[in-house]
């Protein structure tokens, strides 16, 4: 009997995706992975660190943009997310994958995925980790006044359709189901699926440790953020708390890339705040040994952003 084909696409190649390809692999369907390659403003996941082996039928299929993704410029990044879009359509063109199952997918890239995916007759499940459309409702009509209310409530529509006429919705959280019910979505058509942490990658090592050494945090008070900083975060609560822990021998240690970080970078210069330490992601194999080095790790999230958006950085 011949496997059934599943694609899943993860545009943000975090590592929980990652472990369930492997694990639907393992239960006999053949599968394939993708995910934006040329997003560099979230931590990846493992499938290029050394020593990772993909498992049986199981093919990952990185998808390079001509360069690197702009998240922070609405034209380039509209683009970008069309490129992507397309690329993936060609993937699934070619190989005609039975089901196809889309987590953190622009709405534009979705819409392509969703049209080629019927057209060659298959399913097609979104694995909803953030309600994009009303996301980019609220954030542009903030930011753009009243062409972003027209942008974004287009958005918003978009992505009601795509739900409605989904084969599966599978959303990561129990709030989530309250915007499907204001969108007459019924309750059957969703299953709710926490997220989780890939509990293995992440083994218990020493609070003093080699990475903890080489930074000077052996005897500090360490409260790590570890992750991306985009428009729902707010990196300023970061230097708040780097200034407030001062007094009790206290550092902040930021671990991630793009705006947000490079926000911090230029205030902390500008303020000579030396308990804040700034770097890139580094590998995935290190996560491990940089979360035991922090005594308190945190997680940031707009109050407005919690109708569509879950802090799940907090599992790990």
């Amino acid at each position: 009997m011949k496997a059934v084909k599943l694609l899943l696409n993860d545009f943000g190649g975090y590592p929980f995706p990652l472990e369930l390809a492997q694990e639907l692999s393992e239960m006999g369907y053949e599968v394939l992975y993708s995910y934006c390659d040329s997003l560099v403003t979230t931590p990846k996941a493992n499938s290029h660190a050394e020593g990772f082996e993909p498992k049986r039928d199981f093919e990952t299929i990185p998808i390079r943009l001509s360069k690197s993704l702009n998240k922070y410029s609405f034209v380039k990044r509209w683009f970008q997310e069309r490129e992507y879009g397309f690329r993936l359509s060609k993937v699934i063109h070619d190989t005609c994958p039975n089901v196809v199952i889309s987590a953190n997918t622009p709405i534009d890239a979705m819409a392509m995925i969703h049209k080629v995916t019927r057209q060659n007759g298959g399913k097609h499940v979104v694995w909803l980790q953030d309600i994009l459309g009303l996301a980019a409702n609220r954030i542009l009509s903030r930011k753009l006044r009243f062409v972003g209310s027209i942008i974004g409530k287009n958005y918003e529509r978009r992505e009601r359709w795509l739900l409605s006429n989904a084969d599966g919705i599978v959303p990561i959280s129990d709030s989530f189901l309250k915007i499907l019910r204001q969108w007459k979505i019924p309750d059957e058509r969703s299953v709710v699926i926490e997220n989780w942490a890939p509990i293995a990658d992440f083994p218990p090592t020493k609070r003093q440790n080699a990475w903890s050494e080489a930074r000077g945090l052996n005897d500090k008070v360490v409260f790590m953020y570890s992750g991306t900083l985009s428009m729902k975060h707010n990196p300023r609560i970061m230097v708040a708390l780097a200034e407030h822990i001062l007094k009790v021998n206290g550092v902040v240690v930021v671990r991630s890339q793009g705006q947000g970080a490079d926000w911090l970078s230029k205030t902390k210069a500008e303020r000579g705040i030396e308990n804040l330490i700034v770097e890139p992601f580094g590998t995935y194999n290190e996560t491990s040994v940089a979360f035991a080095s922090a005594d308190v790790l945190v997680a940031l999230l707009e109050r407005e952003a919690s109708d569509f958006s879950v802090p799940s950085k907090v599992l790990a």
